[in-house]
């Protein structure tokens, strides 16, 4: 793609190095790249917080039956990044964490599709502090 766009024409494109971008910040990039127990660790906790997170989102949203799919398939992606967490696998829990984390994204934009208005003037609905 960045060839298409044209990046390699770029003064800057060669002193960039970088990989590609990771799907949630922190995240080490999964290929080539050994991860440690210390970097696993608090991925899994994140996107372990984000899916409990969305999961009630949605279901106040009124978005469940657009979102559920999606919300089951981050689930499933997360329950394979913590079984090879658990096996001391830590190379393979990256690819399953990232799916979660880009299908949890799926769900937030759902819900936060479900509460835009169609015009911008008109207020939304704002919850009370029940915390």
């Amino acid at each position: 793609m960045q060839q298409t766009l044209g990046a390699d024409k770029l003064p800057s494109f060669n002193q960039s190095n970088q990989g590609p971008h990771p799907a949630m910040p922190g995240m080490p990039n999964p290929s080539g790249m050994t991860v440690s127990q210390a970097q696993a660790s608090p991925i899994l906790a994140q996107t372990y917080d984000r899916l409990v997170t969305e999961a009630a989102l949605m279901n106040s949203a009124g978005v469940k039956a657009d979102a559920s799919t999606y919300l089951t398939d981050a689930q499933n992606a997360y329950k394979t990044a913590y079984a090879a967490y658990q096996a001391g696998k830590y190379n393979d829990v990256m690819p399953p964490a990232m799916l979660a984390g880009q299908l949890s994204g799926v769900v937030d934009m759902l819900v936060h599709a479900a509460r835009a208005t169609d015009k911008p003037d008109t207020p939304v609905t704002v919850p009370a502090p029940n915390f």
